[in-house]
Formats: structure tokens, sequence, C-alpha cells
């Protein structure tokens, strides 16, 4: 896919991206039900996020580098040290928090509560997963 046709793409996606955030708080201004304005502002902390990592890789791009290289002029080998001290500790505390929401689930039986822990749940086994990637791949110490 040419450069261009790359730009223009992600361009266009974080508008769509842009524009769910003011209908999430739209709809949050209007629905009743709490359950229902957690799940819109889960949804909307999460189409956040996507433009912010959106807005990233157009960054990348435009500075013509490429996300997976990680070399001496990207960060000296202390600032990788500690990145990936910290993110080891980030996957300690994800796992915690995973346990903690799975007890907390056997403890009601409240339909929109498990909902809501189970998003939480499926959050935590994404971020465990996408901290272990990271720390395979992306951040790997090279002096």
């Amino acid at each position: 896919m040419a450069q261009a046709k790359l730009v223009d793409l992600i361009e266009r996606q974080i508008k769509v991206e842009d524009s769910f955030v003011i209908t999430a708080d739209h709809l949050m201004g209007i629905m009743g039900s709490a359950a229902t304005k957690l799940l819109i502002m889960g949804l909307k902390k999460d189409t956040e996020k996507h433009g912010i990592i959106l807005r990233g890789i157009l960054d990348v791009i435009k500075q013509e580098k490429s996300l997976v290289t990680w070399n001496a002029e990207d960060a000296n080998y202390a600032d990788k040290a500690l990145l990936s001290k910290e993110l080891k500790r980030h996957i300690e505390i994800e796992v915690a928090m995973y346990k903690l929401v799975s007890e907390e689930m056997k403890e009601t039986k409240d339909e929109g509560i498990l909902l809501l822990l189970g998003h939480i749940l499926a959050d935590e086994e994404k971020h465990h997963k996408i901290l272990e990637e990271i720390m395979a791949e992306a951040y790997k110490l090279k002096p």
C-alpha cells in the first residue's frame, strides 16, 4: 500500500473515531441507565485511545521511521532497561487485576454488574497479551 494511501486511510479513520467520541458524549447525556452510561463511556475511552494510537502512527509515518525499529537514535540503553522494568511491573499488575475481577464476578449475580466486570476482564486479558507482545518484540534490549 502506497504511503499516501495509508496516510489517507488513517486520517479518515481518525475522523470516524473522533465522530464517535462526540456521539458517545451525546449518548451519555441522554441515557438514564448507569450501566448503559458505563458501557458507552468504556467505548468512548477505547475510541479516544484508538485516535491517540492512530495519530502516533501518522507521526511515525511522517518521520519515515519504523514502529518496530528501536535503536540508539531513538533511546539509550538505560531508557530501554527502565521501560522493560516498568512493562514487567505492569504485567504483574494486570495479572493481579485479572484475579481481582474474576473474584468480584463470583460475588455477584447481578447481570448488569457481571456484564461490566466481564468487559473489564476481557480488557485485562487483552492488555496482558499486548504487554507480552511488546516485551517480546518491540523492546528487546540491545546495548
